[in-house]
């Protein structure tokens, strides 16, 4: 860590010792390297402490691993010999994330808990949906059939938008996710009941009404009553404002009257005045033209007030007392049910889980905290030993931390043997919806800075990453806009960036200016100039659009006019390069765009982070044509597979076929259509139709069509691949037929070509790994795949991300969550103008996990009505809602700090606006007339955006003014605010963009032509057409598979000369053979739903458990008996490795004895240890042979199977396979013709595999105990 001078806080944070240390780093105040430099400052103080006495928790596996090499860097360069000794033992340091630590932990310590140590760590956020819809329909399906009471749960929270049931689905699973993140799950969701406990006549006796509804009533009255009070002595004591005074006194008297009300504790009365208010007349006479604009301005505010008024109180005054008990009975016994359903639901989730061997991230953290807490001799030696081996205890980026995460902590620590070191920064706190508390770090922090603490506070505020142009501007804003009461922690001296960036001192005069760049899509008469390509589409909607060629626009500026930065490995200036720039974004919204878009502008650009993956085109068109290959009658689906550049049917075609077949569904007139296209009588007359129609189509149906041999050609193809793909998805896997069909289509090339392809491609290829890892999770069927595709479209949740591979040069593009960690030169907060999430106004419940409550909105039948239901609050519910909604404004105003804090030298703002910008500014007017430095909070809540919070804090200081935005009107400027912060701001209009994209794509056209051109030498030319002109060898290869099963490709093995399969040589059938592609079943039995009756299982489940029980037979007791079997059976249905009676019961028992009263069987039980069962094995064969279209040369496939079992003799090797098959028409030849070339197959295998001769090959066969030489 050469050149690391530390400041004198830092300092004291890499050198304070003996008690524990909570460091607040501000934005680039390196902490990282101040953590770094304290452990190295620990070993260097203890000389008998060593590395791995450290527990360093970090919040991912990259901080982990970036923490790890810098200790090891400062260890190399360390002159120390004991230092130095430590690096053998750093990879035994837990440098790690929460997790890992907890996974380390069950694994030493998991008797403890009597946990098994065999699990599958559940990471595939896939699966694990999949495995919590499993069990919630179980548990569903059991109570509808037992549980009148459910059915009504399931009734009041339903989803007016979706099936029944999947609305108390969803709150189930929410409130199952929020208690996984509280160390005691089941008593935090006991102790949500607790608002809900009213006595009979005593509901505002109530603690829940004493302790939060009063409360807030209270506090929406002192803030009408103090504002009423300030309005007053703003009107003049004049006889012209005598009836407007009489008006607002009325109005404060009303407040009064209410606050007197419930003071009494009279709830009715004081609803009475809420729900019923009397609003006195407004009126002023005689008054001047000056007069009368104050009257109107105090008239504006005195209607605020009214507003202000209706709005907050009757959110808490609904209804009378008698009304409000009934109700918050009947909600009270729902919550009790629905948390009754939680708890079974993750019962049953836990006990699924741990019957599969499962465990997911919540179960890593809840089994240690009970290693941690068990109070039994193998606990307290575990809690006792882990203490002990800790000497330190650091805790990375503390303020993401959650309630049970901060209990493992807590358990951990010992001060008698350890001590705490934990660093973060609440303002960069945003995962809160992830359970995140950062309240726990503001806990801490007021704790260690209070007088009564042995321990100790420490802020780090210098900024050593960004210009003073940046820090300052951040100041600014968050100066005015952070604060307890709505930003959870006060933006005062301690919290505000100190710059002390002393490298760019050079580079920063002039001191780049802040920009912000606005786009506007409302310029609804501006005509496109016709001299210059066009860019913009010209629609009020389309302000996203044109706000990212906006954006591409001053990036092209930027690389243009080779704008300079500072670059600090030279510690000169230079031209800005793509790979300098960050764009960052709330949400994924401009994705797309700015990839297809900056294409077009030749900007290279990184995606860090798709879109809503389901929602990209190419994605959804796949899935569109999954759809109809399950069920084609779905014209939505169908019409998009059609349209889209797989069947590239114009819309006129579309229309052709839809005119003539008018009353059928799509595809039904698509099968019409084909029926005329195969008769020629019938093709000739449809062809007359299409002259006729190509003739009289109205123009607006889309350009003309082709002509009317492409457009019999596209029906027929569509058709025959669609049946094609029905066929591979009744035969084959999901991910088969995915690949099928990007084969078949050639859609993953073309999408390739298109803008951002290699994104695009990424994404398919993610699909296609998806839908394998579906199936591997033991879910099977199309349809079941797009049923839980479609209800992960309705939660918004989505499939992990696709990467792609990052380019060198390239601008990036991420959200604003991605980018904490992360620095660039120059940084564009795009998307300002995103409105802030309110989906908890209409959430069916809201959860404030800190306090435990819960606000529930369900809905009851109407007098009796079971279809007519009404929805009604409670104050609960307003008062989490308020509680929330301030939490979550606070999360919005951290995203904001971490945005603007990215930025090393130059900060760019940019939004599209789709409402006239005098408009826009309607709120920004009164922040600017607000007289205190922070915003009020009503104000503050009244922002949409992060443009809004922008605009309140800089409309005060001047930077900004209404000229800008085509107002009149004057603001004031706060009083006494300093700052060196500077903006640029411009409104951009769609011709303005235009014109200058079009200016720089002609300089970069005239730079193009001066630069020299350079012929290629003859060896260059030749390579290029050789590269063009090449014609891949091996084609078929490609339409090949590389595996088969040995009993897909039986058939061509079945016939076989006797010596040599003896000798393990195998010969190929080829009249059998395929030309190429892959093998399949030729032949099906009955579906199970028709050759099992009700409560029979099926065949294959039968099959499989017979020869799991020949596997599994003790043959070392010199005989089989029913009784043994029978033994057997029972106990692989009690290990759950039969997975029913029903299954069992279906078991052949004297099949199986049989078996060994044979002379084989006699020969296996005299010698057991020669037996080999359930034998796995693979080989390669020429691919030739199995598939004539390949030629010897194009290599071998790979041929795998399980032998049942063979018996090893001095003379040679006995293969034997069972048979459960039922016999058919036949009779035993049937089922040697069947499986002999399997059979034929084993022997080779095992031939290659021993080198022995093959004596007897044999099926047996079940059903009739009989022994059959093949």
């Amino acid at each position: 860590m050469a050149g690391f001078n530390p400041t004198p806080k830092q300092k004291q944070v890499i050198t304070d010792q003996g008690k524990d240390i909570l460091v607040s780093a501000s934005a680039g105040s390196g902490k990282t390297a101040v953590l770094v430099r304290r452990v190295i400052q620990l070993l260097k103080t203890h000389p008998d402490l060593n590395i791995d006495q450290f527990l360093l928790v970090t919040f991912t596996k990259e901080a982990a691993k970036n923490m790890r090499d810098r200790i090891r860097s400062s260890l190399l360069a360390e002159n120390n010999a004991t230092l130095r000794k430590q690096l053998s033992r750093l990879p035994l340091a837990n440098i790690s994330t929460i997790h890992a630590f907890c996974e380390q932990v069950i694994k030493q310590y998991y008797y403890v808990i009597g946990l098994d140590p065999k699990y599958r760590l559940l990471t595939d956020d896939t699966e694990e949906n999949l495995l919590r819809d499993q069990v919630w329909n179980d548990l569903q399906e059991e109570y509808l059939a037992k549980n009148g009471e459910f059915k009504r749960l399931k009734e009041a929270f339903q989803d007016p938008k979706s099936n029944v049931g999947e609305g108390l689905a969803d709150v189930v699973i929410r409130l199952d996710e929020i208690a996984n993140a509280q160390a005691h799950p089941n008593d935090w969701l006991k102790q949500l009941m607790v608002a809900y406990q009213v006595r009979p006549g005593a509901l505002m006796e109530s603690p829940f009404f004493q302790a939060y509804v009063l409360k807030a009533i209270f506090q929406e009255l002192d803030q009408l009553r103090h504002a009423l009070a300030d309005l007053i002595d703003t009107i003049p004591n004049d006889p012209g404002f005598e009836r407007a005074l009489i008006a607002v006194q009325a109005d404060s008297d009303q407040v009064e009257a209410i606050a007197d009300q419930l003071e009494q504790g009279n709830w009715d009365a004081a609803v009475e005045l809420v729900q019923n208010p009397k609003f006195k007349t407004w009126g002023t006479k005689g008054l001047d033209e000056a007069d009368k604009a104050l009257a109107d301005d105090l008239k504006a505010q005195r209607d605020a007030l009214k507003d202000q008024f209706k709005a907050s109180l009757p959110k808490y005054l609904l209804a009378s007392e008698a009304v409000m008990e009934k109700r918050i009975q009947i909600a009270a016994t729902y919550l009790e049910q629905l948390v009754a359903v939680t708890q079974e639901f993750r019962q049953r989730y836990q006990g699924v889980k741990q019957a599969q061997h499962l465990l997911d991230f919540n179960d890593l953290e809840h089994y240690t905290y009970q290693i941690l807490t068990t109070d039994s001799t193998e606990g307290r030696q575990a809690q006792g030993q882990l203490r002990h081996h800790y000497r330190e205890i650091m805790v990375d980026e503390y303020q993401d931390t959650n309630g049970i995460q901060d209990e493992l902590v807590k358990q951990l620590h010992d001060p008698k043997f350890n001590h705490l070191f934990m660093v973060g920064d609440v303002k960069q706190s945003i995962y809160r919806f992830r359970q995140a508390d950062p309240t726990l770090f503001l806990d801490r922090y007021r704790e260690y800075s209070g007088p009564a603490t042995d321990n100790e506070a420490i802020v780090l505020a210098e900024n050593f990453r960004s210009m003073e142009s940046v820090t300052s501007f951040v100041n600014l804003v968050f100066t005015q806009l952070m604060d307890e009461n709505l930003g959870e922690m006060a933006y005062d001296d301690d919290a505000q960036l100190k710059y002390a960036a002393k490298r760019y001192e050079a580079a920063d005069e002039p001191r780049p200016a802040t920009e912000m760049l606005l786009y506007n899509a409302t310029e609804k008469d501006e005509v496109p100039d016709p001299a210059v390509e066009h860019y913009v589409e010209r629609q009020v909607n389309d302000a996203d659009a044109g706000e990212v060629w906006l954006i591409g626009m001053r990036i092209r500026q930027m690389l243009d006019r080779q704008e300079l930065i500072y670059d600090q490995k030279t510690d000169q200036m230079r031209p800005i390069q793509p790979q300098d720039i960050a764009i960052l974004a709330r949400t994924k919204t401009l994705n797309n765009q700015i990839v297809e878009q900056f294409a077009r502008l030749e900007i290279p650009v990184v995606v860090h982070d798709v879109k809503n993956y389901f929602k990209a085109i190419e994605v959804q068109t796949v899935l569109a044509l999954l759809k109809i290959i399950d069920n084609p009658a779905q014209d939505i689906p169908l019409v998009t597979v059609l349209r889209s550049p797989m069947y590239g049917f114009t819309e006129r075609e579309l229309a052709f076929i839809r005119i003539h077949h008018r009353h059928d569904d799509f595809y039904a007139a698509l099968i019409k259509v084909k029926g005329m296209l195969v008769e020629t009588e019938q093709k000739t007359k449809l062809q007359a139709e299409w002259k006729a129609w190509e003739m009289e189509a109205p123009t607006e149906v889309g350009p003309k069509p082709t002509d009317f041999t492409t457009f019999a050609g596209k029906v027929i193809t569509f058709l025959k691949q669609l049946g094609h793909f029905q066929q591979v998805a009744e035969q084959q896997a999901l991910a088969d037929l995915i690949w099928q069909i990007y084969q078949t289509t050639d859609y993953l090339d073309y999408v390739a070509a298109m803008p951002g392809g290699s994104q695009r491609q990424a994404n398919l290829h993610a699909f296609y790994q998806r839908a394998n890892e579906y199936e591997q999770g033991n879910f099977r069927g199309l349809y079941q795949f797009i049923n839980f595709i479609e209800r992960l479209q309705r939660r918004n949740d989505d499939l992990a991300q696709a990467p792609v591979e990052v380019v060198g040069d390239a601008v990036n593009v991420m959200t604003i969550h991605g980018s904490k960690g992360l620095q660039f030169p120059v940084v564009f907060l795009v998307n300002s103008s995103h409105q802030f999430n309110h989906q908890n106004q209409s959430a069916p419940i809201i959860v404030n996990p800190h306090d435990e409550m819960i606000g529930l909105r369900f809905s009851e039948p109407y007098q009796g009505d079971p279809v007519i239901r009404y929805r009604f609050d409670l104050p609960q519910r307003e008062v989490v809602l308020q509680s929330l909604t301030k939490q979550e404004r606070a999360e919005e105003m951290r995203l904001l700090y971490v945005a603007l804090t990215r930025a090393e030298q130059r900060l760019i703002i940019t939004a599209g606006i789709k409402q006239d910008p005098e408009k826009l500014i309607t709120n920004w007017k009164a922040a600017a007339n607000d007289p205190k430095l922070v915003l009020g909070t009503n104000v503050r809540l009244k922002a949409h955006s992060m443009l809004d919070w922008l605009g309140m804090t800089l409309c005060r200081t001047g930077l900004l003014s209404p000229a800008q935005f085509n107002s009149d009107e004057a603001w004031p400027t706060l009083p006494g605010l300093k700052t060196k912060a500077k903006l640029q701001f411009k409104i951009y209009t769609a011709n303005q963009v235009e014109a200058e994209l079009n200016a720089l794509k002609a300089v970069r056209s005239d730079q193009a032509l001066t630069t020299k051109k350079t012929s290629l030498s003859r060896e260059e030319r030749n390579f290029i057409n050789q590269t063009m002109t090449m014609v891949y060898p091996y084609e078929t290869a490609t339409r090949t598979t590389a595996y088969q099963s040995v009993s897909a490709v039986k058939e061509v093995f079945a016939n076989q000369d006797p010596d040599e399969a003896k000798m393990g040589h195998v010969t190929f059938n080829q009249q059998v053979a395929k030309e190429e592609g892959r093998y399949l079943r030729g032949e099906f039995g009955q579906p199970d739903f028709i050759s099992a009756g009700p409560t029979t299982p099926s065949p294959t489940l039968v099959g499989t458990a017979t020869h799991l029980v020949f596997q599994q037979l003790d043959l070392t007791k010199g005989e089989v008996t029913k009784g043994m079997v029978t033994t057997l059976i029972k106990h692989l249905v009690t290990s759950g490795l039969i997975e029913s009676a029903q299954i069992a019961e279906n078991v052949n028992v004297d099949g199986i004895v049989n078996f060994y009263q044979t002379e084989l069987g006699q020969q296996i039980l005299a010698n057991p240890t020669a037996v080999e069962r359930e034998k796995p094995f693979s080989m390669l064969l020429n691919g030739h042979n199995l598939f004539t279209n390949l030629h010897p040369e194009d290599g071998e496939l790979l041929i795998h199977g399980i032998i049942d079992g063979y018996l090893t003799t001095p003379d040679g090797i006995i293969i034997f396979d069972y048979k459960t098959d039922e016999l058919k028409s036949k009779g035993i030849q049937g089922i040697k013709d069947r499986y002999q070339g399997q059979v034929h197959l084993y022997a080779d295998a095992l031939h290659q595999m021993t080198g022995r001769p093959i004596l007897k090959q044999y099926l047996y066969l079940v059903r009739i105990g009989e022994l059959v030489e093949v």
